[in-house]
């Protein structure tokens, strides 16, 4: 069953017929969103919001531009997005608000930079991006100026502002000024082991 819907997601999001999938995938994937399939049909599409979708093994994961995110931050519950942005700093202040309710001893929080003001490190602190503690290994490398690629489920839009759990961060280019080597990090695993 699994795989036959992926097949089916992947050559409906090949053929362009994205909004197809939603009404193809099971009810449980939607937990507490409302399907508003028509009325994204209707609402022009801006510019820097992408409609492409990516499929990672049997969820797909809507491109999205950050800016585009907070615009629609209502419309965009319960979906998979992804999107590429540069890693800030860690910070508590998405966790333990009752309206949107992450806890600080299960989660970590972070920041990405503005994307509209690239000359200055600006965090865009109105996206609300929350880790599990338990996966803090696949950040933990993670330094101001590293582009990653986020991958996650929008899960609330408390205080106007998308508030996203965090499936997967991956790391497209360290910073230049990188104080973590690669050689650093063999070392570091080779002292764990013994």
């Amino acid at each position: 069953m699994k795989k036959s819907l992926f097949t089916l997601s992947l050559v409906l999001c090949l053929s362009g017929a994205s909004f197809l999938t939603q009404a193809a995938t099971p009810h449980h994937y939607h937990q507490g969103a409302t399907h508003k399939s028509t009325a994204r049909a209707t609402k022009p599409a801006h510019p820097l919001d992408q409609k492409e979708e990516k499929a990672t093994s049997s969820v797909s994961y809507r491109q999205i531009d950050p800016l585009a995110l907070l615009r629609n931050a209502d419309s965009s519950i319960g979906e998979n997005i992804t999107f590429d942005g540069t890693f800030v700093t860690f910070s508590p202040y998405a966790l333990d608000y009752k309206g949107a309710m992450r806890s600080s001893k299960d989660y970590i929080s972070f920041l990405i930079q503005r994307p509209d003001v690239p000359e200055h490190i600006i965090p865009l602190s109105e996206l609300k991006l929350v880790f599990p503690r338990k996966q803090v290994e696949q950040v933990m490398d993670l330094e101001s100026g590293d582009k990653v690629q986020i991958k996650g489920k929008v899960f609330s839009a408390a205080l106007g502002d998308p508030w996203v759990d965090v499936n997967e961060v991956k790391i497209l280019q360290k910073t230049p000024n990188s104080k973590i080597k690669p050689h650093d990090k063999a070392a570091k695993k080779s002292k764990d082991l013994e």
